[in-house]
This record gives structure tokens, sequence and C-alpha cells, in this order.
């Protein structure tokens, strides 16, 4: 059933917001602890990537945050470079600065913040924004063009509802990641204390090896050691018709989107890398960015970038531990050590493939893995969940943003009417 839309008002962006504003545009010093800078490229899947984000003085803080300061329940959109679009809602009361990202403070009396955040995050207000962006080389939209974009407004109940309905979604996929932390870190700290502590089961017993410091039967050698590099690849000749994509704009530290798909002769030429489940992708491309992943999808399409290195761990069901010792920051500050390039710092194959790793015994390999296989497993069912909940929000948005389902007449469950739509 469609909404009598008569009594939804178009509105321009600064009419609803009591500001619309972005961050600074000076380079502010970084520094390596302080109070974290958030550009567009720290803006994701409507999260704020503050892991990996830069970091500023207190003084420069101070001095941002007197033009823009990112509070509980704004929107931050990233208006500036390849970033463009990426719409995020704030929901910390953290402290941060921002720099070339726009800033939507909402006028509570006017606009449901939750609401204006799926607004501004859906695709019909993206497009219409990508269509006034101007520059080339680096592509922005203006904040006159942010402050004068029309949109229509329910009623405030109106609203409510609908914020509360796309809520749930996000909720549920909130919970899921949770989850997913929790197994992650729990893999993590275990790896840390058996392969960085060494206090691995029977360690008490261990010979150390003086010349090493590391356990008998232990070396410190090359990735290649124990995992394969780009194993497999495809071409015109040996590719299937259809095939499904992971680019490295997809990619974030231990994710990404579902994968786009192409026919073969139509995909981007880098579209080379063929994946299997328990294979590890990581990007050789910028690798302090920590872009890399466990591939938990049984896919005979799937298809990454040659941006990354492909790792195929050579003792079978081993993937816990390789991806473990590849996410570890120590082998991260490696892959940086070995890159080269100004723009775009890469580390080439072989450089890859003769980075140093702790190397413990098989048998222990294998009792660490096979300890944490099925987390893995719990880990990709959960993320596979989050992949369809973000496909049902998805379609569903456009729908209840312009009226195509009546929400007024919809009695929500009262689980429903709890949840927090600001």
């Amino acid at each position: 059933m469609t909404l009598n839309l008569s009594n939804w008002k178009e509105q321009s962006l600064e009419d609803i917001c009591t500001k619309v504003t972005d961050g600074t545009h000076d380079t502010p010093n970084i520094l390596e602890f302080g109070f974290p800078l958030i550009k567009g490229k720290d803006i994701s899947k409507g999260f704020i990537n503050f892991e990996s984000c830069d970091h500023i003085s207190e003084k420069e803080h101070t001095q941002v945050i007197k033009r823009s300061k990112p509070e509980f329940g704004d929107i931050l959109f990233a208006n500036i470079g390849n970033s463009i679009g990426d719409c995020v809602f704030v929901n910390t009361n953290k402290e941060f600065s921002i720099k070339n990202v726009a800033l939507f403070k909402p006028d509570i009396n006017k606009v449901v913040p939750k609401y204006l955040f799926y607004v501004t995050s859906g695709q019909q207000f993206i497009g219409e924004i990508l269509n006034g962006k101007s520059g080339a080389a680096q592509p922005f939209v203006s904040l006159a063009n942010l402050r004068r974009h029309k949109i229509r407004l329910p009623p405030l109940p109106t609203q409510q509802k609908i914020a509360r309905i796309l809520s749930a979604y996000d909720d549920l996929i909130e919970n899921n990641l949770k989850r997913i932390k929790l197994l992650e870190e729990m893999a993590q700290i275990t790896y840390e204390e058996w392969f960085v502590r060494m206090k691995f089961p029977g360690h008490e017993q261990a010979v150390i090896n003086p010349e090493t410091a590391l356990p008998e039967g232990w070396i410190q050698g090359a990735l290649s050691k124990i995992c394969h590099v780009n194993k497999d690849s495809v071409s015109k000749r040996n590719a299937p018709e259809i095939i499904h994509y992971i680019d490295i704009a997809s990619a974030t530290t231990g994710g990404y989107d579902k994968p786009q798909e192409f026919v073969f002769s139509e995909a981007p030429s880098r579209a080379r890398r063929k994946v299997k489940y328990g294979d590890t992708i990581f990007s050789t491309v910028r690798p302090n960015r920590k872009t890399y992943s466990l591939i938990l999808e049984n896919n005979p399409l799937l298809i990454a970038s040659t941006g990354f290195a492909v790792l195929t761990p050579i003792i079978p069901d081993a993937y816990p531990f390789l991806y473990l010792t590849i996410a570890h920051q120590s082998f991260i500050n490696k892959t940086v050590s070995v890159a080269s390039g100004a723009a775009y710092p890469a580390v080439n194959q072989s450089d890859f493939e003769q980075i140093k790793v702790t190397i413990p015994s098989e048998i222990l390999i294998k009792e660490f893995s096979k300890l944490f296989i099925q987390n893995v497993s719990v880990i990709g069912n959960l993320k596979k969940q989050n992949q369809y909940l973000k496909e049902a929000r998805d379609i569903l948005l456009p729908r209840l943003m312009t009226g195509m389902i009546d929400v007024d007449s919809l009695d929500l469950p009262e689980t429903l009417k709890d949840t927090e739509a600001v």
C-alpha cells in the first residue's frame, strides 16, 4: 500500500540541519598517537575506522573542532576523492577531528538523525550528489551543492518508524560483527600466546635452540615455506564465462564487500587471481592500510585483483594459522618496510614470498588450526548472514524512502518500537 505523500515536504539539507560544513582543509602534523583525524578513506560500510586512521595533537584537534566538531547523532559524508558518497552515522562520543569530510548536524525538531543518515546513505541521494560533482584529478562535491540539495521528508512520526525498521537490520548486523570480533580476538590472543610468547602446550619441556632463541624444530623462514603465493590464475583461455570479482576498493581489514559479477571478457584487466575457501588475500598495494581477508566462500567463480597476494597454505587446513600470521602487526611492518613506490607503495611477489616469519613445528601448526577451524566456520556463517541482512535492508530502504510502503498503517512489534532511532 502506498503512502499519502501530500504531507511529505521537500526541504534543502541546510533547512533541516543546524550546520552543514566540512573538516579542516589544512594538513596537520601526523602523530603516532593523539586525537583521531578521520578522512574519507576512514569512512566505509557505515563505520568509522579508528584503527588505522591518522592522529594529531590536542592543540591542532582543538583548532579543527572550532570549525567542525563531530558529535553523537551527526552524519559524516565523504565529499572529495575516490570515497565520495561514503556515509556514516556518528554513533560514538569519542573525540575526533575530520579533514575533507562533510558534516551534517541534524535539527532534531525537523528531522530524525537516523532517518537523515538513511537518506544520505541511499543510492538515490548519492546518485544525485555525484551528478553535481566537480574536478577531474580530484573530484569533489561543494558544500554549496550539499546545502541546497533537496530531499522529501515525511512527518517526524513517520521518520521515526522508518528509521526504526532500518535500524533493526543494522542492529542485527552490528551484533554479528561483535560476535565476529570476539571470535577473532580469541584466536589472536591464543596465537600471541603460542607463537609470540612461546607459551604453547608443552612449552615447559621444550628445548630452546641457543642460536635462534626458538624451540627446537622452529625456524625463522620465508613466507613461501608455509604457503603458495598466487598459486592459481585465470586468463582468456581458462577463465569461466562469469566471474565474481574482489577488487582492492571493496576490501578492508578482515573483510570485503559482496563480489561484483562480470562477464570475464568485460571484467577489469586486474581480475586474474583465483581464490578458494581457506585462502588469504592480502593487499600488496599500500600494505600499511591492512587490507586482508580470509576467504570463507565455496565459490568456484571467485577471482581477486592482482593487487592482492593470494596465499594458499601448504599444510592442508592450516589456514587459521596462516591468516593470523599475516594479520599480525609484525608481518604488516615487514611488508611496509619492503614496499617500493612513492604514490602507491607496493610489494612485489618475490619480496613478499621472502618475508621472514616464525614457523613452528608442523604438529603445532596443525594443532592450533584444528582448535580454531570451528570458530572460522562460525565467522563465515555470520559474515554470510550480514551480507543477506545488508541486501534486504538495501532493497527495503528506497521503498520506505519513496513511500512505496505505507509505514503509517504498520503496527510495529514492541522490539522495533524500542529500537534506537535517535
